[in-house]
């Protein structure tokens, strides 16, 4: 799933259950627990959600219909399975199994590879820090509804494509956040001040075909991977902050909001980082107790 956000979102909890069989538990294993974060209440037995709606969790939706799949018995499928998974990472979460972000991302990197068809290993990939060349999205099909947005904005700055002068200019707009203070440059949309500019046309297919990022009118170029490292470290101290016992459940979803907001931006693999994020967001909330939609 795709979009591009400027603030964390984060639905409101629907249910806060402690789990019917916690009393069950062994002492070791509370004990385990409550070394780690303190006890948590963990996913409930039963959910809420009825069967179609847990076959709508982490499915792309988008706002041009046309693309949306989430009626088709495959992509129900993929629903159903994100929503179970995310339970059954959740209670390992909650067991003090995975104790460490770091863990949770390989988790769902595995389910997410397990869901791919003939692909998996391509899923397997993080971004390596090295790549001298952005990792860009271009703003066509079900990205489109992104460059409407953009391009009638005229706060972007405004920068020359290429040295010759042949592209139109193009508005950047370039999202930042601070870790610890310091500010970091995020994702950047670009939307060429051209608003009839399309890849196919002859100035830009040719450049496209060479793998040039100008090729593209409009485009996102997401988060460079070298900052990727620093903005994992920093969720792994948000995912330690939210797995306190003691925390209110508005502080709760605020920090998952500030996690799915970081990783959304570091796209820490090559493919399926949306899903994975969601996915660790997910799981998370189960471990607490609380169900987001």
């Amino acid at each position: 799933m795709g979009c591009i956000t400027s603030k964390p979102l984060v639905s409101s909890p629907q249910w806060h259950n402690s789990a019917t069989n916690s009393e069950n538990l062994e002492t070791g294993q509370r004990s385990h627990k409550a070394s780690l974060y303190g006890a948590m209440s963990g996913s409930p037995e039963r959910s809420e959600l009825t069967w179609h709606q847990q076959s709508l969790v982490g499915v792309a939706r988008w706002p041009d219909k046309e693309y949306n799949r989430d009626h088709v018995p495959l992509q129900m499928e993929y629903g159903r399975s994100f929503w179970n998974e995310s339970r059954k990472i959740g209670s390992a979460l909650a067991n003090g199994e995975i104790q460490n972000f770091e863990d949770l991302w390989e988790k769902a990197r595995d389910w997410r590879c397990s869901m791919a068809n003939h692909d998996e290993n391509i899923f397997k990939k993080p971004r390596n820090s090295y790549n001298e060349f952005p990792f860009t999205t271009p703003l066509i099909n079900q990205y489109n509804y992104i460059k409407e947005r953009y391009s009638a904005r005229t706060d972007g700055s405004l920068q020359k494509l290429d040295d010759e002068g042949l592209l139109p200019p193009a508005k950047e707009f370039l999202i930042t956040d601070k870790i610890f203070g310091e500010p970091i440059s995020l994702t950047k949309i670009v939307c060429s001040s051209d608003s009839s500019a399309h890849r196919d046309q002859r100035r830009y297919s040719d450049l496209w075909s060479r793998g040039l990022d100008y090729g593209e009118p409009h485009y996102i170029q997401h988060t460079s991977s070298e900052e990727v490292p620093k903005i994992l470290h920093h969720v792994n101290d948000l995912f330690n902050e939210v797995l306190q016992s003691n925390l209110s459940t508005k502080k709760a979803l605020k920090f998952l909001g500030e996690i799915h907001w970081w990783l959304a931006h570091a796209m820490p693999d090559e493919r399926g980082s949306a899903a994975k994020s969601e996915l660790c967001v997910r799981a998370i909330a189960q471990a607490k107790g609380l169900g987001i939609l």
